[in-house]
């Protein structure tokens, strides 16, 4: 019988030594929590600033030292629910081509693998393997012609530990790379308008096919007004982020596996799916988040991870229970034509994910608290009777409603979806 495995697929691992710090103080590295903490910085806001004091303290700690701490702490939260092993994918990001920065991803890279063997340990103590992603900034290809060169590139950029050939299994040792993390509001569209640049990238999302390679890639809207540039418009590269230019790479590379990390945002599901809630025959709202599950539906090695959700706000949990409850009986179905493929369920799709340290500030240093909360949004009786109210014109269906498994879908996003992401 093979192994259960819990999989938080969306954390990180960086310290401040992976953090360009300029360009954070600045306000001009476009990554949402940064942001906000650059934010305060430059506001001199010492309350504003004391909300971020475990997440600050989260990067004065080496590597090794946040790798022991939660890895105990997540495997105290799998361990309860009798899963023999957890594995982490913290997302390396790579700020190399960003301006102002001098980061470099492949010392990255060697400075993790070095904290993952140097808490071997501590890792085998809690039963976690941790699995990287290398993050790549696109325009790393321009000008590659074909899968070769950007086989090349990738390997350089990794100093050589990522062999994209080579096959990755779920019996990966710790340290191994086994996925691709995809950044573009730091500068790049997933698909360009210059014609050879769009091709470039295509020749890397088929080697990502060919190689069976997972990728993550960042789909969630900038924070507003925190982000300042004098030579870089904050609307452009929020606009690289829109999971719209993906719905033009999918019909090219259909069995790209992919996934939406965020799902377009807690508030974004919430403001789609509001209305959902009373079965009305109108569609949900267009959003990023509906252009997600859009492709979800349609393709079948798509995924979108929940990191960063704030299940502590009721209405923006009960909005996610009630959007994996009204698809189970096939609600948004109606509203997905021309398919090249029969619609897939969401509850198949959905990765768990904590974002771990980003969330920090939300969830006071605490795992388990915010793990609870999201295993909490799945109460589907509870759901559908309290949040769920049909209406007349639905009333003869909503006798006839099937309520999901709570602990089979919590299964699927946990284990079994991650493992199909991953491997």
């Amino acid at each position: 019988m093979p192994k259960r495995l819990f999989v938080d697929a969306h954390c990180h691992f960086f310290n401040l030594d992976d953090i360009p710090i300029y360009p954070t103080i600045m306000g001009s590295l476009p990554v949402n929590t940064f942001l906000l903490l650059g934010l305060s910085i430059r506001q001199v806001a010492v309350k504003a600033l004391r909300q971020f004091k475990p997440f600050i303290q989260f990067f004065e700690r080496s590597r090794y030292g946040n790798l022991a701490m939660y890895s105990k702490d997540i495997w105290a939260c799998a361990a309860g629910e009798h899963y023999d092993e957890v594995i982490l994918t913290p997302l390396v990001m790579d700020f190399s081509v960003m301006k102002d920065s001098v980061e470099n991803v492949s010392d990255q890279l060697a400075e993790l693998r070095a904290a993952i063997k140097k808490a071997k340990t501590e890792l085998a103590a809690s039963n976690t393997r941790v699995l990287p992603f290398l993050g790549i900034d696109l325009r790393h290809f321009n000008g590659c012609k074909n899968k070769g060169e950007v086989k090349k590139k990738i390997s350089a950029l990794s100093n050589g530990v990522y062999d994209v050939d080579k096959k990755r299994t779920v019996q990966a040792p710790n340290g191994t790379v086994v996925g691709i993390k995809l950044y573009p509001s730091i500068g790049f569209s997933p698909y360009p308008k210059n014609k050879n640049t769009r091709e470039s990238y295509l020749h890397f999302y088929k080697l990502c096919v060919d190689n069976n390679i997972p990728i993550t890639v960042h789909c969630q809207s900038l924070k507003s007004g925190a982000y300042k540039s004098a030579d870089q418009d904050a609307e452009v590269l929020n606009g690289y982020l829109n999971p719209k230019h993906w719905a033009k790479v999918l019909p090219q590379v259909e069995t790209l596996k992919i996934n939406f990390a965020h799902f377009g945002g807690d508030s974004v599901l919430r403001e789609t799916f509001l209305n959902q809630q009373t079965y009305p025959k109108n569609k949900p709202k267009e959003t990023w988040t509906w252009e997600i599950v859009k492709m979800l539906k349609r393709y079948p090695n798509t995924f979108a991870d929940i990191s960063a959700f704030n299940f502590n706000k009721q209405t923006w949990a009960d909005a996610f229970g009630s959007m994996i409850l009204l698809d189970e009986n096939g609600f948004y179905d109606e509203f997905i034509k021309d398919a090249p493929n029969a619609l897939h369920k969401l509850s198949d799709k959905i990765l768990w994910g904590s974002d771990w340290p980003m969330v920090i500030d939300d969830w006071k240093d605490n795992y388990q608290k915010l793990y609870d909360k999201f295993k909490a949004s799945l109460a589907f009786d509870r759901i559908f009777k309290d949040k769920v109210k049909p209406s007349s014109a639905f009333r003869d269906k909503a006798d006839h409603i099937h309520l999901p498994d709570s602990a089979t879908v919590h299964e699927k996003i946990v284990s079994i979806n991650p493992r199909r992401f991953l491997f």
